[in-house]
């Protein structure tokens, strides 16, 4: 008795278990209310991650190239790497902004490292988004265990940030 498909790597787990003998997730072969909250949090949830990745990544390339752009951004930037290459590890010539205010501020006047500490906050902080969106699935669907559990995770996050500097 053959428990997979012969092409398995298009037959999706419903029709696994099908072939398999046994019966999916409800009686009628639809997934249960259980089963179907699950699914909808992974979509959330991919799609935050995938945002997020996204977003960072065209604000740290749209820093890099505002700071390859600017004149004296491009020399800051030509004499960094000089020195890294010389094996200096904290290069004189680009100053980068080492605070979330202080990022702020400097994105507010157009600064290319600034825009490329931004997308790497942002970057940092797209994890944090997945487990508040855990939060909100949760608790819409009054599932009070994992929301007090995904709450002491978010607070223990945004705890080790505040407290991190």
């Amino acid at each position: 008795m053959r428990l997979w498909p012969r092409r398995s790597s298009s037959a999706t787990p419903t029709e696994r278990v099908r072939v398999a003998g046994g019966t999916p997730a409800g009686a009628s072969g639809h997934p249960g209310p259980a089963e179907r909250a699950t699914q909808r949090l992974e979509r959330v949830v991919s799609v935050v991650l995938r945002a997020g990745v996204t977003v960072s990544s065209l604000v740290i390339t749209s820093g890099i190239a505002v700071t390859l752009a600017s004149a004296s951004s491009r020399s800051s930037a030509s004499r960094a790497v000089g020195e890294l290459r010389r094996g200096i590890l904290f290069p004189s010539g680009l100053q980068a902004p080492h605070s979330v205010p202080a990022v702020i501020s400097a994105v507010g006047h157009g600064g290319g490292p600034a825009l490329v500490m931004l997308g790497l906050l942002l970057l940092i902080l797209t994890p944090v988004m997945r487990v508040a969106v855990s939060v909100v699935s949760f608790a819409l669907d009054r599932d009070r265990r994992y929301v007090l559990i995904t709450l002491t995770v978010l607070g223990v996050l945004i705890g080790s940030f505040a407290l991190g500097g």
